[in-house]
């Protein structure tokens, strides 16, 4: 189920599912917008893929130790999905499920 951020108001705004598995798990945050990603367990992080796919092969995605995903990892994420109001990036838990929070810092609206 994705995660989603869209939502107009202040910033920084927080989300999260405490239930991510072994597919994506969508990320729903205003075009260029600057978020950070905490996970209790190790992780994928990947983009392009929709919600519930399979997680692409290494060179398609960052693998995350769960140290380095308990410290968070920043991201800027880029433009809007074709016909959408909002940009996307994925996580996957590379073995059970995790835990996962996302932080929207910042976002930059542009036309």
């Amino acid at each position: 189920m994705a995660i989603d951020l869209t939502q107009p108001g202040p910033r920084p705004a927080f989300g999260g599912d405490t239930a991510v598995g072994t597919t994506c798990t969508q990320i729903r945050v205003p075009a260029w917008s600057r978020v950070t990603l905490f996970a209790d367990g190790a992780v994928y992080v990947f983009n392009g893929v929709d919600d519930g796919a399979a997680v692409p092969g290494p060179t398609a995605r960052k693998a995350l130790s769960a140290d380095q995903a308990a410290q968070g990892y920043p991201l800027q994420v880029g433009g809007r999905v074709a016909g959408a109001t909002y940009a996307t990036l994925c996580v996957a838990a590379q073995a059970d499920t995790v835990a996962v929070e996302v932080v929207v810092e910042h976002s930059d609206v542009r036309s």
